[in-house]
């Protein structure tokens, strides 16, 4: 038992201290496509992303675009950005292809002190 005392103080200590360089929003998905308006603005991407956030979302978006955005699927009301990750697949035994359900996208914070640009840009 003290090994998994000290083991779980450890965790703790290592999820403190990595808190402090994350920025943490939920949000269920908003659509799976091949977008990437940054990657590639107003065309379509070769690989499917899973998208989070602003309604507004489109193959090209401007910072005003993504603002105007009248909803969003995360948990800060006032944040209009979207995140995107690559969409996962899991390929059965049969050879056939499954979606991978989104269990959640880690955007990382940077823990330099230099701003972070997300979009839309503030």
């Amino acid at each position: 038992m003290p090994a998994t005392g000290a083991s779980l103080v450890l965790v703790s200590a290592l999820a403190a201290a990595a808190s402090a360089h994350i920025f943490t929003v939920n949000c269920a998905p908003l659509t799976i496509q091949r977008g990437d308006p940054i990657v590639f603005p107003g065309a379509v991407s070769p690989h499917v992303h899973v998208v989070v956030g602003g309604t507004a979302f489109a193959l090209s978006e401007s910072n005003e675009q993504a603002r105007a955005a009248n909803a969003t699927t995360c948990d800060k009301l006032l944040d209009n950005s979207n995140y995107w990750q690559p969409q996962l697949y899991h390929q059965r035994r049969d050879g056939r292809f499954e979606l991978v359900e989104m269990q959640g996208i880690v955007s990382p914070v940077s823990p330099s002190g230099r701003p972070l640009f997300l979009f839309p840009c503030a």
